[in-house]
């Protein structure tokens, strides 16, 4: 696909805008990242290949790597987006989105089991006095 005919689909999409686009071959083979900035720059002629345009080492993540081995990625090449690849192909897409909501639902997991937890122990401590209130009351009662 030539750059003039990426921008114009892109600007008839504005659904599609972001700050990153993987760029992969006509067979789904990954070739790299470009950026909004670069695609729009009128330093590059609209008649030459999308594909041309990637001058930066192919940024991904495997589907092995961590959440923190793609964050880590994300920060030190300062994108928001990245490929998921296996074996030079595009399996999936992960951005900060997937992640802060990873993170949000083990926060909400966590906070979930610790309120388990809490009134486990409330019920556990709440038992303990009754039966101790019943020993003292029995222990009354026979000494009456």
């Amino acid at each position: 696909m030539k750059i003039g005919e990426v921008r114009n689909w892109l600007q008839q999409e504005p659904d599609l805008q972001a700050n990153y686009y993987i760029i992969s071959s006509a067979d789904g083979k990954y070739i790299g990242l470009l950026s909004s900035t670069t695609i729009f720059s009128s330093h590059h002629q609209p008649d030459l290949l999308i594909g041309s345009l990637v001058k930066r080492t192919q940024v991904f993540v495997s589907n092995t790597d961590t959440l923190k081995t793609a964050v880590q990625t994300m920060a030190k090449e300062n994108v928001d987006i990245l490929p998921v690849v296996s074996e030079q192909e595009i399996i999936g897409i992960l951005t900060y989105q997937h992640i802060i909501s990873v993170y949000n639902h083990g926060i909400d997991e966590l906070e979930t089991k610790q309120k388990h937890i809490s009134l486990k122990r409330q019920r556990l401590k709440i038992l303990l006095r009754g039966q101790k209130l019943v020993n003292v009351l029995r222990t009354r009662s026979h000494e009456e």
